[in-house]
């Protein structure tokens, strides 16, 4: 245990010293063989730390030696060290793919950068998941938040540059609430440490609980921009489309997953359901999230360019999980965390074979793409496979993930909240089953030349992706039993 309790500080410094290392590199091959080791590392060490806290349960460690409140607190529990391997592991897909994928999409100078941002922007999400004081989530957050804006306009372009200053802005104006909010806790606990909060919250809501329910709700507006809920998510579509293709899966698959995993901290590991519950919380998130469910998926029936489609999806997709937190039954939060490991796999494969598509085709228009499956077998398939997911129809894990949904509302009693669940997904399969049918039986396109389907560090990774989202959704064993577990144990505090 002595050498494991150093994995997730060791994968996070190993990412930012690479990080720094590579803007250093001369142009080629190395800054993105670099790259790849980095992810390579961080996927190994979240694994190890994966084990560990099934086999011992929660790891602490302290930066230095130095026990808080003084010192700073790497706290991984079983919800984090499931959410941080699968950030990983799918960052290390998205890796091999931008092997192939950046050479076609960014220009030669500003590849190095992409690598750079890469690198830097999975050192934001890891140390953002295992922190377990409010200061160094704020700091990772602002990480991950950079690196973030500067992958949307790393490609130079006027739409990129456009998007990334508006995902800036609204980005900037998120921080600022949840700094806001930060300070606003912190002033009537005195504590930042994530623990030492959960000891003296029930004090100050007893004390201070209109300053506590201030704090909360300023908070969670400014996760809530960062996280794209409806009507925050106008930043979103134009980022998501705009950004280079690895960079569209690393933003939709992960990065708003990352930042949602700070709310279910501050809710669940600090305030604690009980206190969040007797907030108008619940109902504020029940009805943001079904306008984002509802209108996201509206929003991407009526699209006709395919990454802006996937980009709306995402809207739709992240409120399934503020939607879950709503509800505060088992089942319901079990859904919620399922979706967010779930969602990371299937839309980052989707992205990933959208970016394939686009590459050999240099279309993006929905129309242009009948018959695409007979060119692009392989790269549709796994299209489809992240599509049904996404729909929710069985064996897939999207299935599994609004089943649970759907069980938690009715333990709540609250049937609509079912309905809403069954309605979307019928959304979602008019805007997924067309393209999936045009594309393997609509009239082959005349203009593609014959050729493969793309390089095979682009093809391997999005198709072994799509096959482990359906692998997991056959035998959902993990991460069903882990997340179950976590989520009884948050629920229990």
């Amino acid at each position: 245990m002595a050498v494991v309790e150093h994995l997730p500080v060791l994968g996070v410094a190993g990412l930012l010293a690479m990080a720094f290392v590579i803007p250093l590199l001369p142009e080629g091959r190395l800054p993105a063989m670099l790259a790849l080791a980095g992810s390579v590392w961080a996927a190994l060490a979240q694994a190890g730390t994966l084990f560990a806290v099934l086999a011992e349960g929660t790891l602490v460690y302290h930066v230095g030696s130095w026990p808080p409140p003084w010192g700073i607190e790497v706290r991984v529990d079983l919800l984090g060290a499931v959410v941080a391997f699968v950030v990983a592991a799918v960052g290390l897909f998205i890796a091999v793919y931008a092997l192939g994928s950046v050479p076609l999409e960014i220009p030669g100078p500003a590849r190095r950068w992409y690598f750079c941002l890469q690198t830097l922007l999975s050192a934001g999400m890891l140390g953002l998941i295992n922190s377990g004081d409010l200061f160094n989530i704020f700091v990772f957050l602002e990480i991950t938040s950079l690196a973030a804006y500067a992958l949307v306009a790393v490609e130079d372009k006027l739409e990129s540059l456009e998007a990334s200053f508006k995902y800036l802005v609204l980005g900037s104006v998120g921080s600022g609430l949840v700094l806001l909010g930060i300070a606003m806790i912190y002033m009537v606990t005195g504590h930042l440490n994530l623990e030492a909060l959960a000891g003296a919250v029930p004090a100050a809501a007893e004390a201070f609980p209109r300053n506590l329910t201030a704090g909360l709700s300023v908070f969670v507006v400014g996760i809530a921009a960062k996280s794209a809920l409806f009507p925050l998510h106008v930043w979103l579509p134009d980022a998501h489309a705009n950004a280079p293709s690895p960079a569209s899966a690393l933003l939709s698959g992960l990065v708003l997953k990352t930042s949602l995993l700070v709310l279910v901290r501050v809710t669940f590991n600090v305030l604690g359901p009980a206190f969040a519950q007797a907030t108008p919380l619940p109902m504020v998130l029940f009805w943001l999230s079904t306008g984002g469910i509802l209108l996201g998926s509206l929003f991407a029936i009526a699209q006709r360019d395919l990454k802006r489609m996937l980009a709306y999806s995402s809207v739709a997709q992240v409120a399934y999980i503020f939607f879950g937190l709503s509800v505060f039954t088992h089942n319901a939060v079990t859904g919620a965390f399922l979706h967010i490991v779930y969602h990371a796999m299937l839309k980052a494969s989707l992205f990933m074979a959208a970016g394939l598509i686009i590459a050999r085709t240099g279309q993006r228009r929905l129309g242009a793409l009948s018959g695409i499956g007979r060119h692009m077998p392989l790269t549709t398939a796994a299209f489809a496979i992240a599509a049904v997911g996404m729909i929710g129809l069985p064996p897939t894990g999207g299935f599994l993930s609004k089943w649970y949904l759907a069980l938690g509302s009715v333990d709540a009693a609250k049937p609509l909240y079912a309905f809403v669940i069954v309605f979307s997904s019928l959304l979602n399969a008019m805007y997924f089953l067309p393209l999936i049918i045009s594309a393997f039986f609509g009239p082959a396109l005349q203009t593609l030349a014959p050729g493969r389907e793309g390089p095979l560090t682009m093809v391997l990774p999005t198709l072994l992706l799509s096959v482990v989202t359906l692998l997991i959704g056959i035998v959902p064993h993990f991460p069903l039993n882990a997340l179950a577990a976590a989520a009884a144990a948050l629920l229990g505090r």
